[in-house]
């Protein structure tokens, strides 16, 4: 059976549909280890919350610095997690959309309703939030991931955490999305 995307499975790799192989293909690297691979995306969130994620603790009254993971986790993690990952792996459910449901978005709702309440945030705490946000994204967890990436990795993900929703042996699912999908 064919890849959606990419290449078809090498010998040893996973037969399944991950981040990699959907949203990064690449012919000439296992989806196992390339882009994305156990070290890249350990450091990667790890650099990411204790630069973006633990000042808003310790400087409570930058609301706009507060605004920044809020605003990534409601906004970017939901187009990321119920929209562009679902379509593009043909799924209702993937890796992150729990978090994404049950944590970023309450948060998101909390932390907002509580600062709208209260006066504590301008337009440009807002402004200021996106275009950080956008800018930590772009910037460095995406320019980090690439500079970790390595085809070569010995920090593959295991068959076991690859083919965990068995994406390749279930049929697509029928959405309103486009034609003949």
């Amino acid at each position: 059976m064919r890849r959606l995307l990419g290449s078809a499975p090498r010998s040893g790799e996973a037969k399944t549909l991950s981040a990699n192989a959907v949203l990064y293909p690449s012919a000439y690297a296992p989806a196992n280890r390339y882009p994305l691979n156990q070290n890249s995306v350990m450091i990667g969130n790890w650099v990411f919350a204790i630069l973006f994620y633990i000042p808003p603790i310790f400087f409570p009254n930058l609301i706009w610095l507060g605004l920044m993971p809020i605003l990534f986790g409601a906004i970017g993690q939901s187009l990321s997690h119920l929209v562009v990952n679902n379509i593009a792996m043909r799924t209702w459910y993937n890796g992150g959309l729990a978090t994404t449901l049950f944590g970023h978005i309450p948060i998101a709702f909390l932390y907002i309703s509580y600062v709208q309440q209260h006066g504590l945030a301008t337009v440009w705490d807002y402004l200021i939030g996106v275009i950080y946000a956008v800018i930590a994204y772009a910037l460095l967890f995406r320019r980090l991931m690439w500079a970790l990436s390595d085809k070569n990795s010995p920090y593959c993900f295991d068959e076991v955490e690859m083919a965990r929703f068995d994406r390749l042996n279930r049929k697509p699912l029928k959405h309103s999305f486009g034609a003949g999908t």
